[in-house]
């Protein structure tokens, strides 16, 4: 029996990395990831949404954010909980920016806590983030992904594993 195509969980960072796809792959890039939310192989939060929309300009959105907008009905429309989220923060609580007071959530324990509510029913989930520098007061995604037991990969990796573009 052959292994069942993997569901990924892409967060914020890696959404933005489109931008430095080379220009003349990026419209191929955003028609195959659609596809890929279409077929429920590509997940993320709404919390991503959010903070794509906070970092892009009313008037002229960016294509990142206006493909995750387009797309979100679909791809955010599985949890996570916020008992999930909970669970992830209480294995790896530095995820979270501890210079931020207050303010709009961060998208990251959404993003993983949703790859992990998605283990439960999916044999393998992995997330797509370009998160894996840790600081002395901030973990990475990376590494919370690594200690929840979820593979992680850049974007790059990703697209390559997809065969979206290759390196």
């Amino acid at each position: 029996m052959p292994n069942p195509s993997p569901v990924w969980v892409i967060d914020t960072s890696s959404i933005l990395e489109i931008r430095g796809v080379e220009k003349g792959a990026r419209s191929t890039v955003y028609s195959r990831l659609t596809a890929l939310v279409a077929e429920a192989r590509l997940r993320y939060p709404k919390q991503v949404v959010d903070e794509l929309e906070r970092g892009s300009n009313p008037k002229n959105p960016d294509p990142p954010f206006k493909w995750a907008r387009e797309n979100a009905s679909v791809a955010t429309s599985a949890g996570p909980t916020l008992e999930g989220v909970k669970a992830v923060l209480a294995i790896a609580p530095k995820v979270l920016d501890p210079k931020k007071d207050s303010g709009a959530e961060e998208a990251d324990a959404y993003v993983l806590a949703l790859a992990v509510e998605l283990r439960a029913s999916v044999p393998d989930v992995r997330v797509v983030t370009n998160e894996h520098k840790d600081l002395p007061t901030k973990m990475s995604m990376g590494t919370a992904s690594g200690l929840l037991a979820i593979p992680s990969v850049p974007l790059r990796g990703f697209l390559h594993a997809e065969g979206i573009i290759s390196f």
